[in-house]
């Protein structure tokens, strides 16, 4: 699935509308995520869901850092980006894998990494039950 048909599916749910990120903004992330060596197959699909949406506030319990907020770097010396989270859940980029874990785990388990950022919120979607 798209990126874009699985975010308009979630807001269509939760009856909100999605608001893209500028490319200013989108351009600011990128260069952070340059200077911490994220590889651009990382970055790039982070740039595809912010040009779709520039976060997710809270929505069904689920929060999406927006590419501007400062958050999604905390773990910047683990060159981990911190995306969002849902109750103790949490979703990150580490070690070239999209990962559901929680504070303390990168993952619960390989079943838990995916390559693809969709194929992580498909799955995070299907377990929390909000899409």
């Amino acid at each position: 699935m798209k990126i874009e048909e699985l975010l308009q599916t979630f807001f269509d749910k939760n009856d909100e509308k999605p608001i893209a990120a500028s490319e200013q903004q989108i351009a600011v992330f990128v260069e952070k995520c340059r200077r911490m060596d994220i590889p651009s197959a990382a970055w790039g699909q982070l740039a595809d869901l912010y040009r779709v949406t520039n976060g997710v506030r809270c929505l069904d319990g689920f929060d999406f850092h927006a590419c501007d907020d400062e958050i999604i770097f905390e773990w910047r010396d683990e060159q981990e980006l911190w995306l969002g989270q849902c109750n103790d859940d949490v979703l990150r980029w580490a070690d070239g894998r999209f990962c559901l874990g929680d504070a303390s785990n990168i993952s619960y388990g390989k079943e838990y990494e995916f390559p693809l950022l969709t194929e992580l919120l498909e799955f995070a979607f299907s377990e929390w039950e909000i899409a």
